[in-house]
């Protein structure tokens, strides 16, 4: 919820002389989460090392707003966190195209 997101050139686009492969689709799928759906009060879940998250609990006046994020150091792992009561009982997505 705070800050503002910076994305970095090379990143994005890639860095050929260097041999940096762009990473324009993810970035595209994270940069629209954040504007489209990171919306209303933000719970940090830091309770544990290797898996962490939060989740946006989103807002009225931005339709299909709210969002969970959880990143792991790791392959597996589990967190759980409250969305808020307007998404119960949804599904959410994988912007990423991963497992969820």
């Amino acid at each position: 919820s705070e800050g503002l997101p910076c994305v970095f050139y090379g990143d994005y686009y890639g860095i050929p002389h260097d041999g940096i492969a762009p990473m324009g689709h993810p970035l595209s799928a994270l940069l629209w989460a954040r504007q489209a759906c990171a919306w209303g009060p933000q719970i940090d879940a830091f309770d544990d090392r290797d898996v962490v998250g939060w989740s946006r609990q989103g807002d009225p006046s931005h339709p299909g707003s709210g969002l969970c994020a959880v990143l792991t150091d790791g392959p597996g792992g589990q967190k759980r966190l409250f969305a808020g009561p307007h998404l119960a009982g949804k599904t959410l997505v994988d912007c990423l195209g991963g497992r969820g």
